[in-house]
């Protein structure tokens, strides 16, 4: 995998990226279907155009100085891990009544009304970047016309399956059918274009794979990217890798592209706080609620060292979706999950809701987002934003 990040401080700088291909970088271990091939002799740089940067695996410091010596250059930061936050949690109030047939969260959102509506994210492109997606899933199988997958970013060898679950769950939420093989309806924006890449799978997945998928729903015209993920920072790399992903954030914002980030779980361990690429003050950052519509005690709404503030709270506890959990010899095809990973793809659903309904600019479905929100009670200043987020 690459070791470096290369963020331009416009366009690529292709000349000077050939001056440092002759034998003097290893090759790299990424397919070349992730981005634009690798330029002509060499396989040491992926460029990714969308979001002027490029992937390389750097062997000599000094090759590293000097790239980030040159005033074309934004940054050169080290490739640092990426997690999936967990869905897994446990129940702590009673679930509301689903007795109108959709789950509870979706009737919170006021989403039972839009559907009634007609607004169901037809024509609407959207980018789960995750673990991928479980294509064979009942709910999915038949629907593979509205599925794009990218090749994984990771080296693994397909995205239509999700290594660990968390791919269908969060795109259940965001792509659930009106009517599902079981249970309740869980799907806000069932109409939409869903354009799946596996950017992580156990520990194989870093910022360059985000950066890949990214650059990938980008050159794919997609107008909402849902990233229920985090990348994992130090001191030394967090700073480096901030000022990296602050150059994508306003690519994707010259695109008239939504970022929404999930904020992270695990509030306890305030030393963290939100953490990339929630934390981008372009990225729309995502808090979780309880059955109970009060802030989640596990979601995070601390500034951390890269900043991060929340924009919204959704619910994050016992929310139905798909999964591809196995279970009792079996595989699950349906669970209750939660926490931030569930709540950020139903801002995400809203977010195609509203973009299906009319054609916005960024800034102002940025604005009817949180404009929407219901106020929410029981919450502390920063802890869940603008309320709940709301169609």
């Amino acid at each position: 995998m690459p070791s470096y990040t290369i963020a331009f401080r416009n366009t690529i700088n292709e000349d000077l990226i050939r001056g440092f291909t002759r034998n003097m970088l290893r090759p790299l271990d990424f397919p070349e279907s992730a981005a634009t091939p690798p330029l002509p002799g060499s396989e040491s740089f992926v460029l990714l155009p969308e979001i002027g940067a490029a992937l390389a695996d750097i062997a000599d410091p000094d090759i590293v100085t000097a790239l980030r010596a040159h005033p074309s250059v934004l940054v050169v930061a080290p490739v640092v891990p990426l997690r999936l936050p967990r869905t897994a949690d446990t129940l702590r109030d009673a679930l509301p009544d689903e007795s109108n047939g959709y789950s509870w969260n979706l009737t919170a959102l006021g989403i039972p009304e839009a559907h009634a509506a007609g607004l169901d994210g037809t024509g609407v492109r959207v980018a789960l970047l995750d673990d991928g997606l479980n294509g064979l899933h009942p709910d999915f199988a038949q629907r593979q016309r509205q599925i794009a997958f990218a090749p994984p970013f990771n080296g693994d060898s397909t995205s239509n399956t999700d290594v660990a679950f968390h791919g269908t769950e969060v795109g259940g939420v965001i792509f659930g059918p009106p009517a599902p093989v079981e249970g309740p309806r869980y799907g806000i924006a069932p109409g939409c274009s869903l354009y799946v890449a596996r950017i992580a799978s156990g520990s194989r997945g870093g910022s360059d794979t985000l950066l890949a998928g990214i650059n990938w729903a980008i050159s794919n015209r997609c107008r909402v990217i849902n990233m229920s993920c985090e990348l994992a920072l130090t001191p030394e790399t967090a700073s480096q890798v901030a000022l990296q992903f602050a150059g994508v954030q306003r690519k994707a914002s010259q695109g008239d592209v939504l970022l929404v980030g999930a904020a992270g779980n695990d509030a306890q361990d305030q030393d963290t706080g939100i953490g990339l690429p929630a934390a981008l003050p372009r990225c729309f950052c995502v808090a979780a609620t309880t059955a109970s519509l009060v802030p989640h005690p596990r979601s995070k709404n601390a500034v951390s060292a890269v900043g991060g503030e929340i924009n919204l709270s959704a619910p994050g506890e016992g929310v139905y979706t798909s999964t591809s959990l196995p279970a009792s010899g079996a595989t699950a095809r349906y669970r209750r999950a939660g926490l931030t990973s569930i709540a950020a793809p139903q801002v995400t659903g809203i977010a195609v809701l509203l973009l299906g309904q009319r054609q916005r600019s960024l800034a102002q479905l940025w604005a009817d987002l949180e404009g929407h929100a219901r106020t929410l009670d029981r919450c502390a200043v920063g802890q869940c934003g603008f309320g709940l987020a709301h169609i």
